[in-house]
């Protein structure tokens, strides 16, 4: 059985015993939970860091531009030792809960879902997609984390974060507002597998561009960094950490289990701590993924044939994926309010990155992925 027939196998398997959920509480202690029935104990410890006061806006005009190098899902820790217990540490309070099973403060699971779903990590950190999703996805295709890794490291694509104003020097403690940035994505860097360092000028993908199409392409002179798609224009430096300012939208293409899924991710902060001048290290993208677009896309990846799209197995998928809501997005905005249904997934992923050249050229564009549900099943 291929990897899509057997995720979609794997899905509709699990639909017949229950939610895939979290096994343990998380690791959040007392003094740390939500809601009551005794877990009333107030908001998590892992809130996303704060933008320094009265900080003038920073007088370090240099820009950088870091390509990811290393992703973890949350099924190892930042040394790439594999734990079942890594995704609690990725990620961020989101909601300012710190919720357990027992936490009723919290928004409406879907139904027939876990109370396991709504299970923190450490200090309230928010990670249904580590907790739940990944492991689902690991048993299809064990090695989808590293293979994910060897195609950073081959040069079959990357995120870049180009930033200006950052203090990049070794052990930075700068705090200071005013930076800037952008989110582009790297095509395919061409000539084998790129040094990652400055020589380093990886293509950015035009989808990531605006103005940018299919297949026209981008017009002539089009710079990527004053057209892209994803600005940071509030962004800060906290002790030394990048914050990329306000939460925003943050795509990721992934490919896992033979299928190749873009995580839409919405109120999304991204943050990096500097560990030389070359490298930043620590990254964390954290934010929530509107569950019937990943339901979608999982579902279409896994049976691509358009006589399944209204199927039973589609709607198994779309069934398990929804019941791993455990946050709510409105609006571009994330909250957990109770009474109110859960339709996102929070998810927390880390990463390191290596500096290498400006962003200055632009792929050619590439076919669209052809849309197999047009109506959503």
């Amino acid at each position: 059985m291929g990897g899509r027939a057997a995720l979609l196998f794997m899905l509709a398997s699990a639909g017949c015993g229950g939610s895939v959920a979290a096994s343990n509480d998380g690791g959040v202690g007392p003094g740390n939970d939500s809601g009551g029935n005794g877990c009333n104990w107030g908001p998590g410890l892992a809130a996303p860091p704060v933008r320094p006061n009265h900080s003038p806006s920073t007088p370090i005009l240099t820009p950088h531009n870091y390509a990811l190098q290393q992703l973890f899902l949350g099924d190892t820790d930042r040394q790439g030792n594999p734990s079942v217990t890594a995704w609690q540490t990725f990620g961020y309070d989101l909601d300012g809960k710190a919720t357990r099973a027992c936490s009723t403060d919290v928004c409406t699971l879907s139904p027939g879902a876990s109370r396991q779903v709504q299970v923190d990590g450490t200090g309230g950190i928010d990670n249904s997609w580590g907790a739940n999703l990944v492991p689902l996805l690991l048993m299809v295709d064990p090695e989808g984390s590293m293979q994910i890794n060897r195609e950073l490291e081959g040069g079959d694509w990357t995120s870049m974060t180009y930033v200006a104003g950052f203090d990049d020097s070794e052990d930075s403690t700068t705090s200071a507002d005013g930076l800037t940035g952008v989110e582009l994505l790297g095509a395919r860097y061409p000539g084998g597998p790129p040094p990652f360092d400055r020589t380093t000028n990886w293509p950015v993908d035009p989808s990531s561009v605006q103005g940018c199409s299919y297949p026209a392409g981008c017009a002539p002179g089009t710079d990527p960094v004053q057209n892209a798609l994803n600005e940071f224009d509030s962004a800060f430096q906290a002790k030394g950490t990048f914050v990329s300012g306000a939460p925003q939208l943050f795509t990721l293409p992934l490919s896992i289990g033979g299928m190749r899924i873009v995580l839409n991710i919405q109120a999304a902060y991204l943050t990096f701590d500097p560990d030389f001048p070359g490298a930043v290290t620590n990254g964390t993208i954290a934010g929530a993924i509107l569950a019937s677009d990943l339901a979608a896309q999982v579902a279409v990846q896994s049976s691509p044939t358009p006589t399944l799209c209204a199927g039973t197995a589609f709607q198994t998928v779309i069934t398990q994926i929804e019941q791993m809501s455990d946050i709510v997005v409105e609006g571009g905005a994330l909250s957990n309010p109770a009474g109110t249904q859960c339709n996102a997934i929070s998810i927390g992923l880390g990463f390191n990155a290596d500096e290498i050249a400006l962003p200055t050229d632009i792929a050619l564009p590439t076919p669209p992925q052809p849309d197999l549900c047009p109506d959503g099943g």
